[in-house]
C-alpha cells in the first residue's frame, strides 16, 4: 500500500499509487522481505511513513545497480517523486533490457527534487 493510501489522502490516489505497489513487489523479488515491516500492521506503516527502505544491494549484494534505481523511483515516498506511469516504467525496463541507460542515469530525474532532499531516494 503506497504511503497516500495508508494516510487517508484519497486525492493523491492514482497511478503513481500502483507504481509504489510494483515497487514493493520488485523490492520482496531482490532482497526476500518487504521493504518495512513491523511486529504490527500498524508498526509496519509506521516504518515506511518514516524510513527508507534500506537498500537492496545491502541485503542482497547480487542486486545490480540498475534495479536498485529503478526499484526505489518506484517505492518514492511522495507519488510526483515516482514514476508517473506504468509506460514510463517501462521505457526504463526497456533499456535495462537494451543495454542503455535509465531515466536515472541520463538525469531525467528533476534535479531540483534530488537537491531538495524532496526526492532521489534512487539516487
Amino acid at each position: 500500500m503506497a504511503p497516500e493510501q495508508a494516510a487517508g489522502r484519497r486525492l493523491e490516489v492514482g497511478p503513481q499509487s500502483d507504481i509504489y505497489s510494483l515497487g514493493a513487489i520488485l523490492y520482496f523479488l531482490l532482497t526476500g522481505r518487504p521493504a518495512f515491516q513491523g511486529e504490527t500492521p500498524h508498526q509496519t506503516i509506521e516504518r515506511m511513513f518514516r524510513a527508507e527502505p534500506v537498500r537492496p544491494r545491502r541485503i542482497n549484494p547480487a542486486v545490480r545497480a540498475i534495479w536498485r534505481v529503478i526499484c526505489l523511483k518506484c517505492l518514492e515516498k511522495e507519488p510526483r517523486c515516482r514514476y508517473a506511469t506504468g509506460a514510463e516504467l517501462a521505457e526504463d525496463l526497456g533499456r535495462f533490457l537494451a543495454g542503455e541507460p535509465n531515466s536515472g542515469q541520463t538525469g531525467r530525474i528533476t534535479v531540483a527534487f534530488v537537491a531538495s532532499g524532496a526526492c532521489g531516494t534512487a539516487q
